[in-house]
């Protein structure tokens, strides 16, 4: 009974041993195809960023903003530079002066809620809002980081009433953004 036992638990080591290498051969670079299940890449290589969204999402990258949608909602990537010493915090302050003159009924759900980006490697700010836009009810929400003297603004956007029922597709992108920043400067460390 006792070599039995030590015979199945080296079996299950040994699938084990062979499961974790196997997995660890699979390369997580997009440009081997890879991309989270269910999710499509929507970035491509003259950005440095690599962002997935929902396969049933529609992406459009025409105007030089990465967006893409589905029913009730979006979501954009802008990118812009800032000079270098620019912390989060400074951006956001010259940013949110933004907010108010371009909506109505502006008001805050989220502001300034810390978060992390890229498996805790990226420090990002996230604000949630709500706001008419057209007489429209709209509910939004911002990730903003800087790196390298860029500024990655994600913008989600959706009619109030979609909000929820999209926020989780949502969580889901930001949990597979990364930037390419953060990986080369991983691969030299």
């Amino acid at each position: 009974m006792k070599l039995r036992l030590i015979a199945l638990l080296l079996a299950l080591a040994t699938l084990l041993t062979l499961t974790l290498s196997s997995c660890s051969e699979e390369s997580l670079d997009p440009d081997d195809g890879w991309h989270p299940a269910g999710y499509q890449l929507a970035s491509n290589k003259n950005l440095d960023y690599t962002l997935f969204v929902p396969e049933t999402w529609s992406v459009d990258i025409s105007t030089g903003v990465l967006t893409a949608s589905t029913i009730g909602g979006n979501v954009s990537m802008v990118v812009t530079s800032v000079e270098s010493g620019t912390t989060l915090v400074g951006f956001l302050e010259t940013y949110e002066t933004q907010f108010d003159p371009a909506f109505v009924d502006f008001t805050y759900v989220v502001e300034g809620q810390d978060m992390l980006l890229q498996n805790g490697k990226v420090a990002a700010k996230k604000y949630v809002y709500t706001a008419k836009v057209t007489g429209n009810d709209y509910q939004f929400m911002q990730v903003v980081a800087i790196l390298d003297h860029t500024a990655y603004i994600f913008t989600f956007t959706a009619l109030a009433a979609k909000y929820a029922s999209l926020v989780e597709s949502v969580e889901g992108i930001l949990e597979h953004l990364s930037f390419d920043a953060v990986k080369d400067a991983a691969v030299t460390d």
